[in-house]
């Protein structure tokens, strides 16, 4: 008789283990994309600012 590997979990170890990887999965891809567009939003207020400025030079 072969010995199993793993040790067998409960459905509910499971249940929460799956929750929390997804749980996290979702809050890095949501800080990500607010860090992405964020920094999008910061660049294209730079350059409008910097357009504006050049503009009132010449």
């Amino acid at each position: 008789m072969e010995k199993a590997i793993f040790k067998p979990t409960s459905m509910r170890v499971n249940i929460f283990s799956n929750f929390l990887i997804i749980t996290g999965l979702v809050a890095t891809s949501l800080l990500g994309l607010q860090y992405y567009f964020s920094q999008q939003m910061a660049i294209s207020a730079v350059h409008k600012s910097f357009t504006q400025a050049a503009k009132r030079l010449t």
